[in-house]
């Protein structure tokens, strides 16, 4: 963030009432095993004042949080034996502030940490199974781990890596024997992606070596890792790959010939959610990590072989979903169902997305013209198709494998429904956290995802502590985001919140509805995301007050298309407390842009230029500014929710073209227009719950659905004229229909043409200044005329009117033509 980048050079105050926004670099150990206590260790920056942890999953209780240092505390966890098996995103709570998102992994074997040294392949560190290790690759490093087996024993060896989120660790792992031997090793596996799978049966009893590296030996000491080790099932599939909410399937496990068929009761899906964690297990345990299935409303139908035609595919009902293998090399499924005239379809396919190996290709044909239209990846890895059905008829859907590849591991699952509306909730990247100081204020930027409507959402937040206010408008028809301000009350105690963040049509009678839904980036690789983690619920905490906080001063008067103003903010500080602070517009509404400013060190104010494009979005907007301080660390304010008005100017200035010559004067008219009464924009909406502390600015007058009028003088200045060239002011009143400049030039000024000249028109409303800019004209400046020379003899002897005879034989003399020299100008096209 920008202000943040600013605050690491400014200076850190001494003894602050507050230490600044916590950041989180580790959790260690990495995970946890079910049922058990475990202590952590967790270290970054200014996590002195812990106080408490955010898990957002279920099954991990916080026993005892204690300061280490003022970038380390400890933390002793316990872990239910039920809890829900994988990673969950954890956040530490300080007196000041939320940390960054770090991930916790829940495992169900014994876990132990890797001993150094344990580098040599011939004294390897003996561990015994099942168990999960927690390990470090530093830079080169390679571990050893020493397990016994017997004949016939069949082991599975997963590790977790890049799935932790740490860093960009591409881990590697092999299988040997006692010899050094490779017996079987892995990099990447679809299943766990960028994290490897290992699946073997030894032949001998004896020892078996693990190794565990970087894939380039590379490392550092944020790669860290899990290495599950035990007989647990490890499929790395499963057909049907989904199925309905509650519904108790016949499934069958992909990869790992010990887990026969089973039946399956499939969990209900999370909202909005891709697709939905299974674990599989059996008598020998359950896998660390799960296959995803994907679960929704839709009845869905298995493909039945013969169907590698258009005319042979599998019928089905739309809305509904299909399922089926590549079975090998070259095959092709083809489904079909009967296309509705006017109906719009989107048919989607999940494969990747469920860690199948499939590259999918979709094709849709209309049986009766053959006419076919097809995607390989707009669905994100995987084929997305919308498209409209022009006639009543058979359509036929077919997949098959970009590459051709095929095999018991290329399943899939195609949904065929209408489209329909939905919305999704999100914060900005830089902004995930919601601290509120007692008795202060602070604001968060939402965006709301519309997919198939544009119309107004109503923004509800639940789960604040009484004593807290939100201000939340409305997100208006056409736009994305909204400022929402939440102000705690004085002497609030300390409170840890998960916010549910939901939203609404502003029509009652429209049944669309979402949620907030956000996903963390953790690491990236070249634009990639190589790990994230989605969250559901918003993180807030009511911190200790802050030593400083802000208020805009309301305008009155408003912002007008082409047009700027320089809004004041206001800061109130602490007693000592003289640190600069950085104030920034924390959202611009449609078509209105903003800078920046600095209260600086002594002073209690400053202010915002706020400026309007010509085709701004006229009516009355949220106004909300952030301002960020160094108190030892960077800690965030608000100012209170104001109101901006964007509003078409009262008249317009209309430029030709003029010209001056060096050394003289000219007039420059322009002509005035009165603007009409104009139609605007509603005032944008605020939800009941949430009114702004500002209400009363809501009824100022003029706002965008008003019209502006020009009572008294408007001062008009010329602006943009050529080098030499000047023009004082004039004045204009209400009855004006045009003004005149008096352009000067000086003597020396060279000749020059400007095309970007332009009018600055300033006049008072509601006593405050509104200022704006016309469009162009040109201005030509040139140099005078040459003076044509007179001779000093005998004037000429007057001339016959009739020319003289020409010789015999010649023909007549043509009269001359007598060229004037031409005025020393810039280029004119006219």
């Amino acid at each position: 963030m920008p202000f943040f980048a600013w605050l690491l050079t400014s200076t850190v105050i001494t003894a602050p009432l507050a230490a600044g926004t916590p950041e989180l670099h580790h959790v260690l150990p990495r995970g946890g095993q079910r049922g058990a206590d475990v202590t952590v260790e967790l270290s970054g920056v200014r996590l002195d004042g812990a106080r408490d942890l955010i898990f957002y999953g279920a099954g991990i209780a916080l026993k005892e949080i204690r300061p280490i240092d003022a970038d380390r505390a400890a933390a002793t966890l316990t872990i239910a034996a039920d809890a829900p098996l994988g990673v969950q995103g954890v956040r530490v709570v300080t007196a000041d502030g939320v940390s960054n998102l770090k991930l916790f992994s829940i495992g169900n074997l014994p876990q132990i940490g890797e001993l150094e040294s344990n580098n040599d392949r011939t004294d390897p560190q003996k561990v015994p199974w099942p168990v999960c290790i927690n390990g470090t690759i530093t830079n080169e490093d390679v571990d050893y781990f020493a397990f016994d087996v017997a004949a016939g024993q069949r082991l599975n060896f997963e590790i977790e890596a890049m799935r932790l989120g740490d860093t960009v660790f591409d881990p590697y792992i092999a299988v040997m024997d006692a010899r050094g031997a490779v017996l079987a090793d892995a990099d990447d596996t679809p299943l766990v992606r960028q994290d490897a799978i290992i699946s073997h049966t030894f032949g001998a009893v004896g020892t078996c070596v693990v190794q565990v590296r970087e894939s380039s030996y590379r490392g550092d000491g944020n790669c860290h890792y899990r290495l599950h080790v035990g007989a647990f099932p490890r499929p790395q599939g499963v057909f049907p790959p989904g199925g309905r909410p509650g519904e108790t399937i016949e499934v069958r496990w992909l990869g790992d010939a010990s887990l026969g068929a089973q039946t399956l009761a499939l969990p209900r899906a999370a909202p909005g959610a891709e697709w939905t964690p299974v674990y599989p297990a059996d008598d020998a345990g359950v896998s660390p990590s799960p296959v995803p299935m994907r679960i929704g409303p839709l009845a869905q139908v298995l493909e039945a072989e013969p169907n590698d035609s258009p005319e042979a595919g599998t019928p089905f009902e739309a809305p509904g979903a299909v399922a089926g293998v590549l079975q090998a090399p070259g095959d092709v499924d083809w489904f079909t169902f009967n296309g509705v005239k006017d109906q719009t379809l989107l048919v989607r396919v999940f494969g990747r997305e469920l860690r199948s190996p499939i590259d999918s290709v979709l094709t849709i044909r209309r049986l009766a013209s053959g006419n076919t239209i097809d995607n390989d990846d707009s669905g994100g890895p995987d084929s997305l198709l919308r498209f409209g059905v022009a006639e009543d008829g058979p359509l036929a859907v077919g997949v098959r494998d970009l590459l051709d590849r095929g095999g018991e591991s290329y399943t899939y699952r195609v949904e065929v429904a209408p489209v329909a509306p939905s919305l999704v909730l999100t914060a900005t990247p830089d902004q995930q956290v919601l601290p509120v100081p007692a008795g202060g204020r602070n604001a968060l930027r939402l965006s709301a995802r519309r997919s198939e409507f544009a119309g107004p959402i109503h923004v509800e937040m639940h789960g604040w502590p009484e004593g807290v206010s939100v201000s939340a408008p409305a997100v208006q028809a056409g736009v994305t985001d909204v400022p929402i301000v939440v102000t705690a009350a004085e002497g609030m105690a300390p409170a840890t919140c998960l916010l549910e963040v939901a939203g609404r049509h502003a029509d009652p009678n429209v049944a669309i509805a979402g949620r907030f839904r956000q996903e963390v980036r953790l690491s990236d690789y070249m634009n990639n995301t190589m790990c994230a983690y989605t969250v559901d619920r918003l993180a807030a905490a009511i911190t200790r007050a802050a030593p400083f906080s802000i208020d805009v001063v309301q305008p009155q008067a408003p912002l007008v298309l082409n047009g700027w103003m320089d809004l004041k903010v206001v800061a109130h500080r602490s007693e000592g407390f003289d640190a600069p602070i950085q104030v920034q517009l924390l959202w611009n509404p449609p078509g209105v842009g903003s800078g920046s400013g600095t209260i600086a060190p002594g002073q209690t104010e400053t202010t915002i230029r706020i400026n309007a494009n010509g085709s701004a979005a006229a009516g009355d907007w949220p106004l909300v500014v952030t301002a960020v301080a160094d108190v030892g660390g960077p800690l965030q304010v608000s100012s209170q929710l104001a109101t901006l008005t964007v509003a078409a100017a009262p008249f317009e200035v209309a430029l030709d073209r003029g010209r001056v010559t060096q050394g003289e004067s000219a007039s420059f008219p322009v002509k005035i227009t009165l603007r009409a009464a104009s139609e605007g924009a509603a005032k944008p909406e605020v939800s009941s719950a949430a009114k702004p502390e500002v209400s009363s600015a809501a009824e100022l007058e003029p706002r965008g659905a008003a019209k502006l009028e020009l009572r008294g003088a408007a001062r008009l200045e010329l602006r943009g004229l050529p080098r030499g060239v000047t023009a004082e002011p004039v004045s204009v009143d209400a009855t004006a229909t045009d003004a005149a400049f008096a352009l000067q030039a000086a003597a020396d000024a060279p000749p020059a043409r400007s095309d970007t000249v332009y009018v600055t028109v300033e006049l008072l409303v509601l006593g405050e200044p509104v200022r704006f800019n016309s469009g162009r004209g040109v201005v030509f400046l040139d140099a005078p005329l040459p003076r044509v020379a007179q001779s000093a003899a005998a004037p000429p002897a007057a001339q016959s009117a009739e020319p003289p005879p020409a010789p015999a034989g010649e023909a007549p003399a043509k009269p001359k033509r007598v060229r004037l020299p031409r005025r020393a100008t810039a280029e004119d096209p006219s």
